[in-house]
């Protein structure tokens, strides 16, 4: 669980936000029955008022004309952004963005709160009985809840308060640990975030963990990462996470945590098959940088002692990452085209990693040069790497690879269009297998070839649905033919050290030598492409339609056995 002081706040407001108030900006409302008069205007059956940015759905909207005041009843829906709120009444005031809600639930990620009553507006809001849960609520889940909750924004950010009274910390329908009255600046918290987990299993016996984090500054939170395990000992490190993104998108955000435990239990082995250490621990860190429009920084370390060790102590860590991987990669992105420096590294001796000590890449997007053609060039130079933990074998390779491409769109037909191709690929290898009698290589390869995309099908429905904002459904069908014909793609494998090779996938590879990846391990190419793509729309009134699910099917016929 995850329980953030200016979240709370923030989703308390109930999805609110400033509107203007001196432009008298008129709503719009529709119904399946509508009655008007002097006085209101009274919207019966899927009722839907939309202002600004805020959207209302309810059984019933009544809108007052000359107070400019809108008061929604029965299954009463509000939502801004990726907020929602549930009620069965609010009243509201456009002009001064004053409201009266009854009892209701908000909701904004995996964040949920409840309350009685919320009467304010989002510069003084108070509510009552309120209650917050992270995740879906359950008998074990910790919650907090307090007696009353106010907020009153002043000029300056930095002095508006934040006030919990009456506040308690329980799991389920329990509460357990009474707080103090809490006033605090949302922006500047003094506990920023906690984290609370309680439960017991038989690995690892009774389990208490609390993480907690205070505000350094703005945009800085430090603290600590504690658990209790009943079998295994204690576990303990530093955690932390930043923000320093501004209204001009340029800044940094990310994550840290750290754990280490000397394990009293069976520690079992790790995904070699080896015995497990009994000295355990982990550092995890995300970090994102925008240093300035198109120029951006991102990467990630994941240090595992073992292969096991937030599988065993942080098990929802270990459900988004179970292959530990580090990387950073610094990116440069024009207006056609793209320049990057990225490198990996084997943090972890038992991970199967493929090294890159760094790599440079520039990759142009298509553009045009005249009577229609269309060229592209991808070109980059890598420090390559392969440790491999299971056989001890260290494969090392200096590789420089270069591709250009030419394409003529065309379309004879208004059913049919059709896309020939041209391309070379070359790539140099400074080293080469320990068996070849070259010290160095180069593979040159060409390829020619076509995509087609045939008639469009498509068939309609009148099907609507508030809650998913479906407004009528377009299924359309596209059948496309593509070929490639590259018959010595697979040569000098006897003296390419094979780091990029070929990995399981449940895809199919790119059809083409521009995009595909396993670079040292290339087939010969002579495969017609058969596909099918299904897209799902509905309309949209930002972009006339937007896609729900799309389906892509595709088989590839091979005319050379070899290929």
């Amino acid at each position: 669980m995850t329980l953030r002081f200016a979240p709370l706040v923030a989703t308390l407001l109930l999805a609110l936000s400033r509107l203007d108030a001196s432009e008298a900006v008129l709503p719009q409302l529709t119904a399946l029955s509508t009655r008007i008069t002097e006085q209101e205007s009274v919207f019966n059956g899927e009722a839907r008022l939309a202002h600004k940015d805020v959207v209302l759905y309810a059984d019933e909207v009544v809108y007052r004309n000359q107070e400019r005041v809108a008061v929604a009843r029965g299954n009463v829906l509000f939502i801004r952004g990726a907020q929602r709120l549930v009620t069965e009444e609010i009243t509201y005031r456009l002009d001064d963005q004053t409201y009266v809600v009854g009892r209701f639930r908000v909701g904004q990620g995996e964040l949920l709160a409840e309350g009685a009553s919320a009467e304010g507006s989002p510069e003084n809001l108070a509510v009552t009985d309120a209650s917050l849960t992270y995740g879906e609520p359950d008998p074990l889940s910790p919650v907090l809840r307090a007696r009353t909750i106010t907020y009153v924004e002043a000029e300056n950010n930095a002095d508006s308060v934040a006030k919990l009274e009456g506040a308690r910390l329980g799991i389920g329908s329990a509460n357990i640990i009474p707080l103090p009255t809490l006033s605090q600046n949302p922006r500047n918290p003094a506990i920023a975030g906690m984290d609370a987990r309680v439960g017991y299993s038989g690995n690892l016996g009774a389990e208490i963990s609390v993480g907690a984090t205070t505000s350094v500054s703005e945009n800085l939170r430090l603290g600590g990462d504690v658990g209790l395990f009943s079998k295994r000992g204690v576990l303990f490190g530093p955690i932390g996470d930043y923000d320093s993104f501004g209204a001009d998108g340029i800044g940094a955000e990310g994550s840290f945590r750290t754990g280490y435990i000397q394990d009293q239990g069976d520690t079992g082995l790790d995904i070699r098959g080896n015995p497990i250490r009994d000295d355990r621990g982990y550092v995890e860190w995300r970090h994102h940088q925008v240093f300035a429009p198109g120029l951006t920084l991102s990467g990630q370390v994941n240090y595992w002692s073992d292969s096991y060790v937030t599988r065993d102590f942080r098990p929802d860590g270990y459900y988004n990452t179970q292959t530990p991987d580090t990387w950073f990669e610094a990116a440069k992105v024009g207006d056609n085209f793209v320049v990057s420096l990225f490198t990996r590294v084997q943090a972890n001796d038992y991970s199967v990693v493929k090294e890159r000590l760094p790599e440079v890449r520039f990759d142009g997007l298509p553009v045009e040069v005249g009577g229609g053609f269309y060229h592209r060039i991808n070109a980059g130079v890598a420090a390559l790497k392969d440790d491999d933990p299971i056989t001890g074998v260290t494969t090392r390779s200096d590789r420089a690879d270069l591709y250009y491409g030419i394409n003529r769109p065309i379309s004879p037909r208004e059913w049919l269009a059709f896309t020939p191709t041209a391309g070379a690929r070359i790539t140099h290898y400074e080293r080469t297998n320990a068996g070849s009698d070259r010290g160095n290589y180069t593979r040159v390869l060409g390829e020619v070839g076509f995509d087609s995309k045939l008639w469009e099908n498509s068939a309609t429905w009148d099907y609507k649905n508030q809650r998913w904002g479906i407004d009528g459904l377009r299924h359309i069908v596209t059948p496309t033919v593509a070929y490639r014909f590259s018959p010595s793609a697979d040569v000098g494998r006897g003296s390419i050290p094979a780091i990029d090779d070929d990995v399981f996938n449940t895809y199919l590879r790119p059809l083409g030598l521009a995009d595909r990846r396993e670079v040292d391990a290339l087939p010969a190419l002579n495969t017609f492409r058969f596909g099918v793509n299904n897209t799902l729309q509905t309309r949209d009134k930002s972009h006339g339609s937007r896609d729900l699910v799309q389906l892509q099917l595709a088989v590839d016929q091979h005319a050379d056995a070899e290929a």
